[in-house]
């Protein structure tokens, strides 16, 4: 059940099989390099991973990666943007992305990651997974009303 239809920019991105294929590679290649003692190759191929994908993935996560999630599902995590800032967010917006993470939409990962980019409180998701009585208006008003403590 939703509340108000999203705008694409707010929506999980579709992403081309191609590109979920060739990531995967880069994972499995790189998770080979580690396990083989390649040292110098990981890290370059880790770098060229990073550039490619705006993340900050380093030589656990190619290694270990499997123990906590499928081959997909890190190629998956890795095409997304990192950092989803959307221009003209709305208050509305917003309460409906905390609407969709508690009811536990589908997608609420990603609606999680889009809430925590787009307000000041940078520990949004703590507060809207422990409300304490607060409606989704509430934590996003207590999201943006936050400003870091001055030194």
């Amino acid at each position: 059940m939703c509340g108000m239809d999203l705008r694409p920019e707010l929506r999980l991105p579709e992403i081309a099989p191609e590109r979920l294929d060739a990531l995967g590679a880069a994972i499995e290649r790189i998770g080979e390099l580690i396990e083989t003692g390649q040292r110098a190759e990981a890290d370059a191929a880790i770098a060229a991973f990073n550039a490619d994908t705006g993340g900050d993935y380093d030589p656990y996560f190619f290694a270990c990666y499997w123990e906590s999630m499928s081959l997909e599902e890190a190629a998956f995590g890795a095409a997304l943007p990192v950092w989803p800032k959307v221009d003209g967010i709305t208050r509305d917006e917003l309460i409906e992305l905390v609407r969709r993470v508690q009811v536990g939409e589908e997608n609420a990962g990603w609606f999680d990651h889009v809430l925590e980019a787009n307000v000041p409180y940078f520990r949004v998701h703590d507060v809207h997974r422990h409300p304490e009585g607060m409606t989704p208006a509430g934590i996003v008003d207590a999201a943006l009303a936050w400003r870091p403590m001055a030194l």
